[in-house]
């Protein structure tokens, strides 16, 4: 075990994981890992399926680069800044997923069952994990994420963060403008 991941904290370069969908439309999942940690963190939602052998939903762990579920593929790591606080967990701490809740959750919840696939996913929970361990606030890091996205579709940056601003995500309809946006600029994965 490293000495950073020993004592739970340190000065550590926090990274924005980010894995392409394998199916069209290559849409992006997201998730936080602080250097030295074997897992990254991530918000799921199918509760019937085990990874690590924990249950997928809500707040949960992933080993770095290796999903159990699903066609993720890694993509790339985004350096996003330095963590320099104490309150990240050690990999023995029995209360581990709470403490990442907590720290993500702010004004936020991220609880188990909370996941919605339009309007609360792993984009939101990356997003407020980054600000809570680099500060910024979660919208920068939000715009960070969706500006990614457009990149894995091909389609103009600023689409994505737009649709969800401007349409709002809590339908499907505005998941069917964003893939209506992509079919006619034409995807270029």
């Amino acid at each position: 075990m490293a000495p950073a991941e020993a004592t739970g904290g340190g000065d550590r370069e926090v990274y924005l994981q980010v894995y392409r969908g394998r199916a069209w439309p290559p849409i992006i999942h997201t998730g936080v890992r602080l250097a030295g940690d074997i897992h990254e963190w991530t918000f799921g939602s199918a509760s019937r399926l085990l990874v690590n052998g924990s249950p997928l939903h809500g707040v949960i762990p992933e080993i770095a680069r290796c999903h159990d579920y699903g066609d993720w593929q890694f993509w790339k790591a985004v350096p996003l800044g330095r963590y320099r606080g104490t309150a990240w967990p050690r990999p023995d701490d029995p209360n581990q997923r709470a403490v990442i809740r907590a720290l993500a959750s702010g004004e936020e919840c991220f609880a188990d069952g909370s996941y919605r696939v339009l309007s609360r996913n792993c984009w939101d929970f990356s997003a407020h994990l980054a600000a809570a361990l680099v500060g910024g606030a979660p919208r920068a890091h939000l715009d960070l994420i969706h500006g990614l996205n457009d990149r894995s579709l091909g389609v103009p940056v600023g689409t994505t963060g737009f649709v969800r601003r401007r349409l709002g995500w809590g339908g499907a309809i505005a998941a069917c403008v964003l893939f209506a946006v992509v079919l006619v600029l034409g995807w270029r994965g």
